[in-house]
């Protein structure tokens, strides 16, 4: 008989154990579940004076507060909605209860470009037509103007008819074989083109 009682108090304490233990993994895994901290839909950002950006924050539901680290240079509404006011580097910050990220942005004036002009870099002249010979190269400089404009994108160089004369990334003509090629250069919406005669 005691030995059927102590065989029962066993089992119970077995049981016990593994349903605490149950319960624990349990909790664990809820506790890890829960988000620690806020995500932003933007990385640091270069924006022009009175350039406009949502800013969105997660995880949702939470009670968001936004500010800005220096006013002067961008100003961030209750919704994360940031307008850049001035040149200079700023932080917005998004909190909630104890969780706080924030987000860095550049603000400058923009000068915009103007013109795009093509140089032979041996005599500095534009240049708008190129006599080369098969095997030979040209380097031409894509002169943006004026100098500190700020809102030009990447030079994009391409060529009409490559197997004629190809031109590289930097601006580099080279006689294919002969005939005539357009190159063509894009800043931006400015596009400037150079007549090449192959021969």
């Amino acid at each position: 008989m005691k030995n059927n009682i102590k065989m029962k108090s066993i089992f119970i304490g077995i049981c016990f154990l593994f349903l605490v233990g149950v319960s624990g993994c349990h909790d664990y895994e809820r506790k890890g579940d829960v988000t620690s901290e806020i995500t932003l839909n933007e990385r640091d950002l270069n924006l022009f004076v009175g350039d406009m950006i949502q800013l969105k924050a997660s995880p949702v539901g939470l009670d968001f507060r936004w500010a800005s680290d220096n006013p002067q240079v961008a100003v961030v509404d209750g919704n994360g909605l940031v307008q850049v006011v001035g040149d200079g580097i700023t932080d917005i910050i998004v909190s909630a209860g104890s969780m706080r990220t924030s987000i860095s942005i550049s603000g400058a004036t923009k000068i915009p470009m103007l013109d795009l002009r093509l140089i032979d870099p041996v005599t500095g002249l534009v240049i708008s037509e190129l006599q080369l010979n098969v095997r030979t190269a040209k380097t031409i400089i894509a002169n943006i103007w004026p100098q500190n404009a700020n809102d030009a994108s990447l030079v994009v160089w391409r060529s009409s008819a490559a197997h004629i004369a190809s031109v590289t990334d930097g601006g580099s003509i080279v006689g294919i074989s002969p005939g005539e090629a357009t190159i063509e250069c894009k800043v931006n919406e400015t596009v400037k083109e150079i007549t090449v005669t192959v021969r």
